[in-house]
């Protein structure tokens, strides 16, 4: 198995109404994740509780910024890696956070890795 532990990082002092795209990523990430047979995914958590992480764990840093403008930026990086990201509308976050949860799978795993369904919740943002 392949251990992938997934970290959210953001400002506390930032209001939480502007956090919840990092969430987004994180829950979506880990579903997808989770669906593959050769990975544990692990939370801050668990990755807390460990005296020594597995040999073989990436830890995976999220973060997310939405601006006054009604966008947001989303962001994945992991050691050895450059940086994933993304940045677009708000009102199109699904579709952001779906090709970022995507390209990292395939960074991660392989390019042919199985994706699970698409992420549509934009119905329930306008």
């Amino acid at each position: 198995a392949r251990h992938i532990a997934l970290i959210e990082v953001g400002d506390q002092g930032m209001p939480e109404e502007t956090r919840w795209p990092t969430v987004l990523v994180h829950g979506w990430m880990e579903w997808n994740l989770s669906l593959m047979p050769q990975v544990v995914v692990l939370c801050a958590a668990d990755v807390a509780a460990m005296n020594e992480l597995p040999a073989d764990t990436v830890v995976v840093m999220l973060t997310s910024q939405v601006d006054t403008l009604a966008h947001v930026h989303l962001q994945a990086r992991w050691a050895g890696h450059a940086l994933r990201e993304l940045e677009g509308p708000i009102d199109h976050v699904d579709d952001l956070v779906d090709s970022l949860t995507r390209q990292v799978v395939a960074d991660l795993l392989s390019p042919h890795a199985a994706a699970g369904p698409f992420l549509s919740i934009r119905s329930f943002l306008i």
